[in-house]
């Protein structure tokens, strides 16, 4: 069962692409752990899947399902 599915989500700020044509899948059972530097758009990512921001470009779909928290 897919759980998220993101596809060609774009977000940047001026002068900083954050992300360009970023896709991938979710599935059900599955486990994923977001790394990198400061700045390079994780804790914009994840307020993008819980709506609490807007992308520029591109789909995020959430499984009816599913209800998201984070702490």
């Amino acid at each position: 069962m897919r759980i998220l599915e993101i596809s060609k989500l774009k977000k940047e700020f001026p002068n900083k692409l954050l992300f360009s044509d970023l896709s991938f899948t979710l599935n059900d059972k599955e486990r994923i752990g977001l790394l990198g530097l400061n700045g390079v758009g994780k804790t914009t990512l994840l307020k993008m899947v819980l709506g609490q921001e807007e992308k520029d470009a591109g789909l995020i779909t959430l499984s009816p399902n599913i209800s998201v928290g984070y702490l």
